[in-house]
């Protein structure tokens, strides 16, 4: 990731004349195919025009539009400290974040890209493929593409773990992405990881206390761990393949469910908890 400069901002609908608070649920859009590690392209860039925040975060967040792929955005405000680089930090992996600035996500299915050449192509042609892809879209979002650093835009291919049984408890247990990495699409990755941290301390706890042993510990935490984090997994798994679907019965629907949950808050808290759970 690196430095950002300033784009046009933005004013207008979205894709399909509506740019509300329909998508407040995810991180980003994408379809998953393959049987054991589902993979998928997104490509993303980064702008810093101080107006464009504002307008986002009240609109855009997750664009659906009826036929494929989809965009995200987010937000980068400077109220916290910034990350400081160490002599071992690669110089690619600090943004400059002393100011605001807007992230955004095109995805869709892997087999919607050149796989043989994306990899190679430069943020510029990576810039201008979005951009060929979401003609028709809103003015303004294409305005956050078109003026975003192209030496920030970049192409990901995200993976999705396979769902596996127990194992035979030993000294070493796993957490987070080491066991249950999933695609941004509901965006828990990190939540579940923490979870994951939560849990373990507290069977460590248990066993610094003397109310456990350290094997029965662990292993209880690896099956609580498996439980919420693949439930985790999944439900991003079916976010991804829905969003990246070319059904447009099912593209309708998906979208239908994104726009009630923005619009009536018990339904986001609702969901909120169940992904929690």
């Amino acid at each position: 990731m690196c430095r950002t400069n300033p784009a046009p901002r933005p004013s207008g609908g979205g894709p399909t004349g509506r740019c509300g608070r329909s998508g407040e649920v995810g991180e980003d859009a994408a379809q998953l195919l393959g049987v054991r590690r589902e993979e998928l392209r997104r490509v993303r860039g980064q702008t810093g025009d101080p107006a464009l925040p504002r307008v986002l975060t009240q609109d855009v967040n997750l664009v659906v539009p009826k036929n494929r792929g989809s965009l995200f955005t987010a937000v980068w405000r400077p109220d916290r400290s910034p990350a400081v680089a160490t002599d071992d930090t690669p110089g690619e992996f600090l943004l400059d974040h002393t100011r605001p600035y807007v992230l955004w996500g095109y995805a869709d299915a892997a087999d919607a890209f050149p796989a043989d050449r994306l990899d190679a192509l430069s943020g510029t042609d990576l810039q201008r493929l979005v951009l060929d892809r979401t003609a028709g879209w809103a003015p303004a979002l294409r305005a956050l593409i078109e003026g975003s650093d192209p030496t920030t835009v970049n192409a990901i291919r995200l993976r999705s773990a396979t769902p596996v049984g127990a194992w035979e408890t030993g000294p070493v247990t796993l957490l987070g992405d080491a066991i249950h990495n999933m695609t941004p699409m509901a965006g828990v990755g990190a939540n579940t990881a923490l979870r994951d941290a939560a849990l373990l301390c507290r069977m460590l706890t248990e066993v610094e206390a003397g109310r456990m042993t350290l094997r029965p510990a662990l292993h209880d935490y690896e099956r609580q761990m498996r439980g919420h984090g693949f439930a985790a997994v999944r439900q991003s798994l079916r976010n991804a393949r829905q969003t990246g679907s070319t059904n447009r019965v099912g593209r309708a629907a998906f979208r239908t469910m994104l726009r009630a949950i923005g619009a009536v808050p018990p339904l986001r808290r609702r969901m909120a908890a169940q992904l929690g759970q």
